[in-house]
């Protein structure tokens, strides 16, 4: 007969009956059945994982898109102006700003290409 060394039978009950529905009445069965749950457990952090990278992916790329389609007025005024030292001044109290259109562009059309050609890289994978 089991006993429960923690004086909760009910613990021992749960567990108990927990064994007898799965079929586990040894120790290699109970071993068996954690590998199978740890290497599903892990498959699915896996998942999670690139999932997880594909959304911050994403979001990179909202963001990165919605600095482009919000900052091209300043470009635009920036290069209506054809005096070298107005267009310094400008550029001085626009400089972060521009920066981050500039920045934004070219890092987002790099992406863009990946994203584009991600699964075409993915039919010629060698494995």
């Amino acid at each position: 007969m089991l006993k429960s060394e923690s004086g909760q039978p009910e613990k021992l009950a749960a567990a108990y009956g927990f064994l007898k529905a799965n079929q586990i009445f040894t120790l290699e069965e109970l071993e068996r059945q954690t590998d199978e749950l740890s290497a599903a457990v892990n498959n699915l952090v896996a998942q999670s994982k690139a999932s997880t990278a594909r959304i911050r992916q994403l979001d990179d790329m909202i963001t990165f898109t919605d600095h482009i389609h919000r900052i091209p007025p300043s470009i635009d005024e920036m290069n209506a102006i054809h005096w070298k030292g107005r267009r310094e001044k400008f550029l001085a109290a626009h400089q972060q700003e521009i920066d981050l259109y500039y920045t934004s562009q070219r890092i987002g059309k790099k992406r863009t290409l990946l994203l584009v050609f991600q699964p075409v890289f993915a039919l010629f994978a060698f494995s």
